[in-house]
């Protein structure tokens, strides 16, 4: 099992749920799964439109500089088809990264809005177009009111790339190289810094889990022997009373037995 190559998630059985009707279901801590290979995923070429306004924002676009005051159009196309998941939906922003993988079952609408709401959450000013699957795209503004000239940029994977794929792409032979490159080396520090904390935490909760099972069953085993041990009490002491009743009895009768010889005697 390998946590740093694609991005399934595994389900490890925390406990076994038993309902007052007596029906047992199955709980699980959840474990992301986070590619940090380096190789590069597919860009989804055909899956973007051209923005409606303002800059455009295409899949693996160059760094485009919006003036303050204007927008940068982000368009989703109308055919494109996140559905299967996976899709890595990367925004950059004066070197901010803000990134979306597209979930099983999600349409062109969700990628939209998840980007939104990263965006918002960061204090970027948006405004979010629905689309329709087949007849309008989803567009995402940007307004750029930082009061100076911003750069955006889009790349959008299919997610078949590693975390780690910017290290196939560092080059260094220019000023200009170096400098992209030590954006690029912190984005991948910052990509295995945030997958160790997810496993750390993962790790943390299935702990802490194991311990409450461990304390369960060493409290169960527990009650269980104590209740056998009053049980063997009890019917130890029941076994002793009817023990001494029986040789209670035992002597009745045989006094009642010797009491008509002894008036006999009497009488000789």
């Amino acid at each position: 099992m390998n946590f740093l190559k694609g991005t399934d998630s595994t389900d490890f059985l925390a406990s076994l749920d038993r309902d007052s009707s007596g029906n047992v279901t199955a709980s699980a801590i959840t474990v992301d799964s986070f590619s940090l290979e380096t190789t590069a995923g597919t860009a989804v070429d055909s899956s973007l439109g051209a923005g409606a306004s303002g800059v455009n924002g295409n899949q693996n676009s160059a760094a485009q500089l919006v003036a303050n005051g204007n927008d940068f159009a982000l368009d989703i196309d109308q055919n494109y088809d996140p559905s299967a998941g996976g899709d890595v939906w990367e925004v950059r922003i004066d070197g901010r990264k803000f990134t979306y993988t597209a979930q099983v079952g999600d349409d062109l609408n969700d990628v939209g809005t998840g980007l939104n709401n990263l965006l918002t959450d960061a204090g970027y000013t948006t405004t979010l177009t629905a689309g329709t699957a087949g007849s309008a795209d989803v567009q995402l503004d940007i307004t750029n009111d930082t009061g100076g000239t911003v750069a955006y940029e889009v790349n959008v994977t299919d997610g078949t790339g590693g975390g780690l794929a910017n290290l196939n792409t560092l080059d260094v032979s220019t000023s200009a190289g170096a400098a992209d490159a030590l954006v690029k080396i912190e984005g991948l520090i910052q990509e295995s810094v945030d997958a160790s904390a997810e496993f750390g935490s993962a790790q943390k909760r299935i702990e802490i889990q194991n311990e409450f099972v461990s304390n369960l069953t060493d409290s169960l085993k527990t009650g269980i022997g104590a209740l056998t041990d009053a049980d063997l009490e009890a019917a130890s002491a029941r076994l002793q009373s009817l023990q001494v009743q029986q040789q209670l009895g035992i002597q009745a009768l045989s006094i009642a037995n010797s009491s008509p010889n002894a008036i006999l005697g009497l009488f000789q």
